[in-house]
């Protein structure tokens, strides 16, 4: 028989341990693979699956992309390093690509390579155990000597996704391609969608998936010399068929912009979008600025978007934003410079949709001009907060440092600064994923071991690093089968999630069976899911039903109570409900046990007495006794013959040693010469 102890050390067992770090000079290393290692991204799933990936150089010099897996507490989920997705002929550059979660937990990947000879556009699919869905070989997008590189992706609900990337061909005009994949990779829109005008060239898109499978592009319209574009910013709505929604699309910008500024684009949560770029709208004099446009593509700012500072003795560069989903407030950050460049701080503004800056004309300063220098931002917003990271430091000596602001400018952590990475190395390529799951992740290249890898960090909304709640309840947490039914008997209980954000619940056992052998009892869940993760949305719960069937009994049980456990588990946490059945009356039942007598108790539950009743024939032998819940004997109310007819007795709530005994679930058993039957009761 399984016991109460070995239970409750089973329960204390079940969590998962998590990996991320709590020592800062260490972190997660998340690429363990050659050297080289560049250029990481981060996804998240609301369930708490990330995945991490980056480009690792072969021998030849040729960067092939990587792809690790975690769950919620930094545990690395794939082993031998990670998964390479391709090991076909690439560059022994870069170009930028692109990482996104599917709906389903999966991952798509979409970057170029030259297997053909050209500069191709690809993209990939790998499921949560990290198989190709869509091949070994992927799904190729493009198959033209043009060069098309840098491509940028939007997954749909339905886990279906649009990858947008430039064309630019030898002579002629640069465009923007756009095409729709199906969750099985089968290519939509045929023939593929393309943005672009004659005399002009499209170029850097960014994609936003909207809702009714609609997607957002903005993208640069460009004219005259390579090295000082003129540029417009321009934005545009497909539906699921690839047909253009605005006309006229509207500008953003229009002017004369470095050609090494790209746009950063942030979806404001209602069918809009902010776009923010730095340029010299005064001659030698960079700053940032802000454009908005509403879910109809009507401009809501000042032609030309607002300026962040208009601090005119300072520069204002590489600016990094997030949306605040509460507020739908914008919040920017950007690295400050003297006028020439030698002395570095960090500044920080918050901007509405109508163009309202909230932190003063020149923003807020959170770092002051010093010789360190301050470089790759990445801010993350949460609840109505930001927190921005950023590198500090020397060329040898690279710390990692954060902070978070609350929407009026402050510094929410005691300090103002929290570090993420100590380690005494080179670092770049910073990157951050979404604040998520009660944490935010990092991930950067660093050279702490010779050459560069890959390593990644998180923390909490203090600033902590290492483990966090990802735990789950579950209410009742002991299912009691003592009612004497022999087929059908159901018990519900609750799991809850208590957080802010979903909770993927990966596994809820279906059935079991209690140990030892041969088998009286066998229970199964309702309903039964035939697909997981299944997914509580937050402060809400899933209702589960334990049913029971009880077999022919085979041997005789002794008094007490058999144990089994249903276990359910999420990525990180795990739990145990208790199925408890009376074996007594699983015998009794299944020896079809029909002729047992009336038992019955009043009031029930009781404060101070319960009386307790049954009928019983003229000299028929009979005991009645009560027990705990561990079938331990409490008192015994009565022991002989019995008189006939109705017999009634009266319990006062005290156990054989004149002890009142806790509140709580008691069992009474009447045990005659035609058998045995109990009866629940409950002392308050």
């Amino acid at each position: 028989m399984r016991s109460v102890f070995v239970l409750a050390f089973i329960l204390c067992l079940a969590g998962v341990q998590a990996q991320w770090s709590t020592n800062l000079s260490q972190n997660t290393q998340i690429s363990s693979i050659g050297s080289g290692a560049a250029v990481p991204y981060i996804v998240t799933h609301p369930g708490g699956t990330s995945y991490i990936s980056w480009f690792t150089p072969d021998a030849g010099g040729n960067y092939s992309p990587w792809i690790q897996k975690l769950d919620v507490g930094g545990n690395l989920q794939w082993t031998g390093g990670g998964k390479q997705v391709s090991t076909h002929p690439s560059m022994t550059w870069i170009t930028d690509y692109s990482l996104a979660i599917s709906p389903d937990t999966g991952v798509f990947i979409a970057f170029q390579d030259i297997r053909d000879g050209n500069n191709d556009v690809f993209i990939y699919k790998l499921s949560p155990s990290g198989a190709f869905l869509w091949g070994n070989d992927g799904v190729q997008l493009s198959s033209d000597p043009d060069f098309e590189v840098d491509p940028v992706m939007a997954v749909q609900p339905d886990a279906s996704v649009v990858v947008a990337w430039p064309r630019t061909p030898n002579t002629g005009d640069a465009t923007v391609v756009l095409q729709r994949l199906s969750k099985y990779g089968v290519k939509r829109w045929n023939p593929d969608v393309v943005a672009g005008e004659t005399g002009f060239n499209y170029t850097w898109p960014r994609i936003l998936p909207l809702s009714n499978r609609k997607t957002m592009l903005v993208c640069y319209k460009e004219w005259g010399p390579y090295y000082a574009p003129n540029r417009n910013i321009l934005a545009q709505v497909y539906d699921s068929l690839g047909n253009t929604l605005w006309n006229p699309k509207p500008v953003l910008f229009t002017g004369a912009m470095p050609v090494y500024v790209h746009p950063l684009v942030a979806a404001d949560g209602l069918g809009g979008a902010y776009v923010c770029w730095f340029y010299e709208k005064v001659v030698n004099h960079l700053s940032t600025f802000v454009q908005h446009f509403d879910q109809n593509g009507i401009v809501t700012m000042a032609t030309n978007g607002i300026e962040v500072s208009t601090n005119a003795s300072t520069l204002h560069l590489e600016p990094a934003i997030a949306c605040d989903t509460i507020s739908h407030d914008l919040y920017v950050f950007w690295r400050e410079t003297d006028l020439n460049q030698n002395y570095f701080g960090l500044c920080g503004q918050k901007v509405s949709m109508d163009g309202t800056v909230a932190w003063g004309n020149a923003g807020k300063i959170f770092i002051a001009l010093s010789s360190q220098n301050i470089s790759l931002l990445s801010v993350t917003a949460m609840n109505g907060s930001a927190i921005v990271a950023y590198l500090y430091g020397s060329v040898t000596n690279i710390p990692i440092k954060a902070i978070r602001v609350d929407s009026l400018g402050s510094t929410v952590w005691p300090g103002g600064i929290k570090d993420v990475s100590t380690a005494s190395s080179g670092k770049g390529s910073l990157t951050s994923g979404p604040f998520m799951n009660d944490q935010f992740i990092y991930s950067w290249a660093d050279n702490r071991l010779g050459g560069d890898q890959i390593f990644a960090q998180n923390l909490d909304p203090d600033g902590n690093p290492g483990p966090v709640d990802f735990s789950f309840s579950v209410s009742r947490d002991t299912l009691y089968f003592l009612d004497p039914q022999a087929f059908i008997d159901g018990r519900s209980f609750y799991i809850r999630n208590p957080h802010d954000y979903p909770l993927d619940i990966q596994y809820i056992q279906q059935s079991g069976m209690p140990y030892p052998q041969p088998v009286y009892l066998l229970w199964y869940t309702v309903p039964h899911y035939n697909t997981f993760p299944v997914t509580i949305p937050p402060h809400d719960s899933i209702l589960e039903t334990v049913r029971w069937v009880v077999t022919d009994a085979m041997v005789p049980l002794a008094t007490t109570i058999i144990y089994d456990t249903l276990n359910i588990n999420t990525i990180t946490d795990a739990h145990s409900v208790i199925i408890a059945a009376d074996s007594i009356y699983i015998v009794s039942t299944s020896t079809n046990d029909l002729h047992l007598q009336e038992l019955s108790a009043s009031p029930n539950p009781f404060t101070n007495q319960v009386r307790i009743s049954w009928k019983g024939s003229q000299g028929d032998p009979a005991a009645l006794t009560v027990f705990n819940m561990l079938m331990q004997p409490v008192k015994t109310l009565f022991s002989g013959q019995g008189s006939g007819g109705k017999q009634e007795f009266t319990w006062d709530g005290m156990n054989e040693n004149h002890q009142r005994v806790s509140p709580g679930v008691y069992l009474v058993r009447l045990q005659t010469s035609s058998g045995q039957k109990t009866l629940r009761i409950i002392a308050r």
